[in-house]
Parts: C-alpha cells; structure tokens; sequence
C-alpha cells in the first residue's frame, strides 16, 4: 500500500511542468523609468518622531565621544530626551560630551551633575529620559 502511495505521489509531482514565463514582446518601444541619476546625500540627522507616546529612561556608562559604535537606540533616545544629565567629575568631558550630544540632535536640558571618582578623572556617565505626562487640552 506504501509503494502504491509513493509511485503516485511521484508520478503526480513528476509529469506536471511548469507554467510558460510571459514572453517579451520585442517589438514595442521600451518604456522609461528613471531619466536621472538619484541624488542621494547621507545625513547624520536623526528624524524626530512626531508622536511618542511613552516614558523611558537610558543609561550610557563609560561614554567617549570619540566612539561611533553606538546603536540606533542611543541615537533615537539623545534626539528624543527631555531631560540629560551628565555626571563626570572633569568640566573638559562634561563640555565634550554636551558639545558631541548636541551634534547629535539632542534638543532637551543638558544638566551637570558632579561624579566623585579618584581612579578615572574621564569617567562620564550620561542619563537619557523622557517623562511623557498626560496634558490637558
């Protein structure tokens, strides 16, 4: 009974072909799609979403601003903060990293906030968050 299963499944599946492709009609004239090249620049901007609906808080331990292998979500959360405090216990790195913050679309309060540390005078921590409270209308 198997055998007779599968010489039919085989049969079945083997003798069907398929469908003919369309066939190009050659002698119609070629119709235009793009007559210019793109003009394509990249941006480092981050395009700011129009409706957030949600409060959240981000940590970044350890920031240099010379590293550029931050994820999308450190740039989403910089451009979208309400509030940034950055806490390093050297002003050159606090006015170094608000200096990289604000190129890199941060547009909310950017606060100091003093870190003791005796080992590592560069530490810089930076706090991202946004609070989304229901307002009147």
């Amino acid at each position: 009974m198997k055998k007779i299963l599968m010489i039919s499944i085989l049969f079945l599946t083997a003798c069907s072909s398929p469908p003919e492709p369309p066939q190009v009609e050659w002698e119609k004239l070629p119709e235009v799609m793009n007559t210019q090249i793109i003009n394509w620049t990249p941006t480092s901007n981050v395009i700011k979403s129009d409706n957030i609906n949600s409060s959240w808080s981000k940590v970044l331990p350890g920031f240099k601003p010379e590293n550029r292998l931050y994820d999308d979500s450190v740039f989403y959360a910089v451009a979208h903060s309400e509030k940034i405090v950055v806490r390093t216990s050297s002003f050159d790195s606090y006015w170094s990293a608000k200096d990289w913050l604000r190129k890199n679309g941060a547009t909310g309060v950017i606060e100091y906030q003093p870190l003791k540390r005796w080992l590592n005078n560069d530490y810089v921590e930076i706090y991202l968050s946004r609070i989304n409270v229901q307002r009147l209308p």
